[in-house]
């Protein structure tokens, strides 16, 4: 696959979830077709924060951009899901964070 129709397929799936977000149906969606599309996402952010980074010294790569529509709630409770996924604690991730970023 080339990297435009990689870029185009993510813009259609993100259209496709907005779609489902307006017309309050993101619930219905089965477990897997959320899993699978979050876990290569959280790696292809880090992989262009990595990027931008070795590039540039610094990365300004955010993970909404300028939007925002995601909620504090929404945030936390993925990000403590992703801790327990990973088993990882609130607190291993503050000692992780003041050693680095990457």
């Amino acid at each position: 696959m080339s990297m435009d129709e990689a870029r185009a397929r993510a813009r259609e799936l993100a259209a496709a979830l907005e779609r489902l977000d307006k017309e309050e149906r993101l619930g219905e969606l089965d477990r897997e077709s959320i899993q699978r599309p979050l876990r290569w996402l959280v790696k292809a952010y880090l992989a262009r924060k990595r990027a931008e980074h070795e590039a540039n010294g610094v990365s300004d790569c955010t993970p909404f951009g300028d939007d925002r529509s995601v909620t504090a709630t929404e945030v936390a409770v993925l990000c403590a899901d992703m801790l327990d996924a990973v088993d990882m604690d609130s607190f291993e991730l503050n000692m992780w964070r003041s050693l680095g970023r990457f």
